[in-house]
């Protein structure tokens, strides 16, 4: 911890002494101590095959807040978690999104959309077969 504080301190003092006047010294000293939210982290927010619900978001997104992240990549997912109760894209679906991105403005988080299938864009029409996403499967077979 002592060495992270004395990289930081060093990296501090370097920038600071490139500072050409002490409103830019005061600024950067100002947001080193209070970082601004556009400094904040991100993360992805995934809700996993139907299983969402306005309170959960809200929990969340509360939770986040509060925790000091300033953005997050919302994704739906199927990961093999027991099936929830809202289908992809119904109107509950779309009405629990709607609620997502009204309570990210009210708590000041942005939200980027992963709309892509795969991670974000690695699959579509736009990627030959031979570049698509790969998925190993191995086997032992015995014969006698």
């Amino acid at each position: 911890m002592k060495l992270i504080k004395l990289i930081a301190g060093l990296g501090l003092a370097f920038t600071l002494g490139s500072c050409s006047t002490n409103n830019e010294l005061d600024v950067l000293r100002e947001n080193f101590v209070n970082p601004p939210q556009t400094a904040n982290p991100g993360v992805y927010w995934y809700f996993m095959d139907g299983n969402l619900s306005k309170e959960s978001i809200t929990k969340d997104l509360e939770s986040m807040k509060k925790a000091g992240i300033g953005y997050v990549t919302f994704l739906e997912v199927n990961v093999g978690v027991p099936r929830g109760k809202i289908d992809f894209f119904s109107d509950e679906w779309k009405d629990c999104f709607v609620h997502a991105v009204n309570e990210c403005e009210r708590l000041g988080i942005g939200m980027t959309l992963g709309i892509g299938p795969g991670w974000n864009g690695s699959g579509g029409p736009w990627v030959q077969g031979g570049q698509s996403m790969q998925h190993l499967v191995s086997s032992i077979k015995h014969v006698n």
